[in-house]
């Protein structure tokens, strides 16, 4: 009997090492209008001198490399297997095969031409609790209202822009939109409460998070993040999604114990 409890305490050790393994807050990269890229650490001041709780002005970022082309782009977004889409300024839909690949500008494949019409497009992201994307549409050129809110259930429908679910909204102006994995993001505005995920960059360069995509588009002020005068100079950017899972030190050691306790048991 103490065997078996001795056995079960190891396990129920084992498996909160594993489930308490510390995450990384997702890598944020952003595009200014000359084309330059710069990255960011999340959200959270711990998480070194370029998170968004540690500088001012988002020109504070790593500089990682500038692509002029990628100045005239609607806007970029990554998925969860490390593929970086964009949607050029033609509206023509391009594709990396990683972020490594989009750094280095390399040639994309592309994906659709005629989808979108030149300038349609304010923002636009990949919305991990859907598996879908998101965009907001600019009314001048597209067939929605300025500011609306179009959802595509799948990354086929949003690469040939079919199937949208168009929600009234009203963010005409916006410079980007991103889907954040992590919940570091602290609160600072409306409810306060922290771990925003859903951010845009208004036209007037405010950085600004919310907790759903549903309150996003139901009104500007349900926002619980804002950091003013951060960014006017932003036209895209997008979460490293590759990068929110447990470090690789604490994760191993879990699994360790566990294969350990399981070998001993098999073993009697």
């Amino acid at each position: 009997m103490r065997k078996l409890q001795l056995k079960l305490s190891l396990l129920v050790i084992g498996l909160m090492i594993v489930m308490a393994a510390p995450v990384d807050a997702a890598t944020v990269y952003l595009i200014n209008d000359g084309g330059t890229i710069r990255s960011y650490a999340g959200f959270d001041a711990s998480g070194g001198s370029t998170a968004f709780d540690n500088i001012s002005l988002g020109s504070q970022g790593t500089t990682e490399t500038t692509v002029a082309a990628y100045a005239s782009y609607q806007g970029f977004t990554m998925t969860p297997d490390g593929s970086v889409y964009g949607v050029a300024g033609n509206g023509e839909v391009n594709r990396w095969n990683s972020l490594t690949s989009w750094l280095a500008a390399d040639a994309p494949t592309t994906q659709s031409t005629g989808a979108y019409n030149a300038g349609e497009l304010h923002g636009l992201s990949y919305d991990a609790n859907t598996g879908g994307f998101y965009v907001t549409y600019e009314g001048d050129n597209s067939s929605q209202n300025d500011g609306d809110v179009g959802q595509y259930a799948t990354l086929s429908d949003f690469i040939n822009n079919t199937g949208a679910s168009v929600s009234s909204a009203t963010y005409g102006g916006n410079r980007l939109n991103f889907y954040y994995p992590d919940e570091d993001a602290p609160g600072n505005f409306g409810s306060m409460m922290s771990g925003a995920n859903y951010f845009q960059v208004s036209g007037s360069g405010q950085l600004e998070g919310w907790q759903s995509l549903a309150a996003y588009i139901a009104n500007s002020n349900n926002r619980t993040y804002e950091k003013s005068n951060f960014a006017p100079s932003i036209i895209g950017g997008f979460a490293d999604l590759t990068t929110a899972i447990p470090t690789p030190a604490a994760l191993p050691a879990g699994l360790v114990l566990l294969g350990g306790m399981l070998m001993r048991r098999r073993s009697h």
